[in-house]
Formats: C-alpha cells, sequence, structure tokens
C-alpha cells in the first residue's frame, strides 16, 4: 500500500526543521569559537603558551562534554512536556534540571582542578605543564555557570526557541574575541595574563 503526502506538508515540515534545527548548529560552532579564538592568540605568544592552551582546552572540552552530556535528557524531556501541554511539567523538570546542574557543574569544577595530573603521565614538556595547571585552575571555575547555561539552553530548545541562544553566542563571541586580545597581551592598561586570560575570556 502506497501513501502519499501532500507537498506543501513535506516544505512545512523541512522548513519547522530547519528553523529548530540551524540555530543550534550556530550556536555549537560558536562556542567552539571561544576556544578556537583562544588557541590562536596564544600561539601569538610564544610556542610553549599555544601548546598549553591547545591541551588545556583539549581537557577542558573532555570534561565540558561531559557535563553537557549528563545535562542534555532535560531537552527531550521538556520538548515531550511541551508537545503534550504541560506546563507545570515543565516547570518541574526545569526545576530539576537546575539542581543537577548544581551538582554536576561543581563536579566539574573539582574534576578540572584535579585533571592536570593526567598531563604528567602523557609526558608533556615540564616547561608547559605549569602553564596547563593555570589555564585549568581558571576555567575550572567557569563550569559551573556553563552548566546552568545547559539548563537553559535546553529549556529554550525543548520548547521549540531555539534562537535566543544563538543571538547570545552571536554577541558573546565577538566579546570573547576583545577579552581575549586584551587579557592574553595587557592592553588598555590590563595585566598580561597570558595562558590565565585566554582562560579566563573564554
Amino acid at each position: 500500500m502506497r501513501f502519499s503526502v501532500p507537498r506543501q506538508e513535506i516544505v512545512s515540515e523541512i522548513k519547522g526543521l530547519l528553523s529548530l534545527g540551524l540555530p543550534i548548529t550556530v550556536t555549537q560552532l560558536l562556542q567552539v569559537g571561544y576556544t578556537t579564538v583562544a588557541v590562536i592568540m596564544a600561539g601569538r605568544v610564544g610556542a610553549t603558551e599555544l601548546a598549553a592552551v591547545g591541551l588545556g582546552a583539549a581537557l577542558w572540552i573532555f570534561v565540558y562534554l561531559g557535563c553537557m552530556g549528563l545535562l542534555l535528557a532535560l531537552s527531550p524531556i521538556i520538548a515531550q512536556h511541551h508537545g503534550a501541554g504541560h506546563s507545570a511539567e515543565i516547570r518541574h523538570s526545569f526545576q530539576q534540571g537546575l539542581w543537577l546542574a548544581l551538582i554536576v557543574g561543581l563536579f566539574g569544577w573539582w574534576f578540572l582542578g584535579h585533571i592536570s595530573a593526567v598531563t604528567r603521565l602523557m609526558q608533556v614538556d615540564p616547561n608547559v605543564i605549569p602553564l596547563v595547571e593555570d589555564y585549568l585552575d581558571v576555567a575550572a571555575w567557569g563550569m559551573p555557570p556553563t552548566c546552568f547555561y545547559f539548563v537553559f539552553r535546553f529549556l529554550c530548545e525543548g520548547t521549540g526557541h531555539s534562537r535566543p541562544m544563538m543571538i547570545v553566542q552571536l554577541f558573546l563571541l565577538p566579546l570573547a574575541v576583545f577579552l581575549n586580545w586584551v587579557l592574553i597581551f595587557g592592553n588598555f592598561g590590563s595585566p598580561v595574563l597570558g595562558v590565565r586570560g585566554a582562560a579566563l575570556s573564554s
């Protein structure tokens, strides 16, 4: 038995998917831009700083993705409640997500403070290790806020509003570029922070 779907319905579905999916894709690419900019600018300071930021960012992303994965279930849960029109359940799931973000964020903060020990097992250049530790010491403080950001992002995406977070990221990436330039190189009277500046601005 053959089923025919009206072309107008297919076009409508495609438009709906693109309007939801494209902002999510752009948001993710913009977030990758923070680390990319930091690595590029650190490379202008020196090879040691480039290696430190590159390795530190790789370890950060490892923890970042782990925390994101633990919170990712919030998006389909909220989407299901949104489709069913259960506003009270959306609020409940959002509140539970905030509590989970607190726990996951604190774990991520603690883990980033200790993961630099891996660099010794990797036989990293001894001159690079202290800089990696500096990077992660600063970056670790960004993990709890990042986890709370995930909750708000997944709330928006789960309710079909993926553009607000994309717009936020469109404003934040140029700001991150500017802060990298200021903090890494000590512009506008800022102290030269180098690797710490790269972590702080990202």
